[in-house]
């Protein structure tokens, strides 16, 4: 059996978030920025993460090809037909991709029920590489429900979908990460992509902070759309993670899943 890219990347999409999150767990645990949490949720993140990847992975095998004959019937744009040079039309077609999950990502934060699955995420007030593993099946339902709706809708090429996977993969393990990284490096890509101190900001127990820096990968949807917090705003030192309404929690498989509905 022959394994070409498209299985390659398939594989990476899906079991790439456990492998970097294991692979920056433990660059982070040697070169912490600042200091390491010796409680951190580790185990608890990965079986987390694992139940909600494979519930999410059945409900979209079991429910794709409804919604794809349900999206299909509508003609809105064929992203598969390129009118530029290729390698323009496939960078367009990936921003895209970025900008749905920026504007998933920010209506998480401002429509209350989505609220209620994402702050799940929020909870850990203890950010590490594993923390990208935790987000409730519901929601995990929700998000790989509407993006696959979008991408049937506008015929988005697959080696896209899953080119945008693998990168995703590891790009979300590195920025929850609490790896030190030189302060130059870390500015110079900040300029582009999502950083760990930037995404921290996100991660902030006060929600004017939190309420911020909603991209997936890139920074521009937040720059253009006003929702944008540099480095230099957010005393860092000072900051904290999690959320109000479960400060110092008991991090275990219950107390996650039943938290939306507290």
């Amino acid at each position: 059996m022959t394994i070409g890219w498209a299985e390659l990347l398939l594989a990476i999409a899906w079991i790439g978030p456990f492998t970097f999150a294991g692979f920056f767990t433990l660059i982070e645990r040697k070169y912490p920025d600042g200091q390491y949490p010796k409680e951190s949720h580790v185990k608890v993140n990965f079986l987390f993460g694992g139940m909600t990847a494979l519930i999410s992975f059945c409900f979209l095998q079991t429910m794709q090809d409804s919604i794809g004959a349900t999206m299909s019937v509508f003609d809105f744009v064929d992203f598969s037909d390129p009118v530029l040079p290729e390698i323009l039309h496939y960078s367009l077609c990936f921003l895209f991709i970025d900008f749905v999950y920026y504007a998933q990502h920010r209506l998480s934060h401002h429509i209350s029920l989505l609220w209620r699955l994402h702050k799940v995420h929020h909870g850990d007030d203890r950010v590490t590489a594993s923390t990208s593993l935790v987000h409730h099946p519901l929601e995990a339902i929700f998000v790989s429900a509407t993006a696959f709706s979008i991408y049937v809708l506008v015929n988005m090429p697959l080696g896209v979908i899953l080119s945008y996977g693998a990168v995703n993969a590891v790009h979300v393990a590195f920025v929850h990460s609490n790896i030190t990284m030189p302060r130059r490096l870390e500015w110079s890509l900040s300029k582009i992509i999502y950083t760990p101190r930037l995404h921290k900001i996100h991660h902030s127990i006060r929600m004017d902070e939190g309420n911020s820096n909603f991209g997936m990968i890139f920074v521009i949807w937040d720059q253009m759309l006003r929702s944008w917090r540099s480095s230099a705003c957010v005393s860092h030192e000072a900051l904290q993670m999690g959320i109000e309404d479960f400060k110092h929690p008991r991090w275990n498989m219950t107390k996650l899943l039943l938290l939306p509905f507290k």
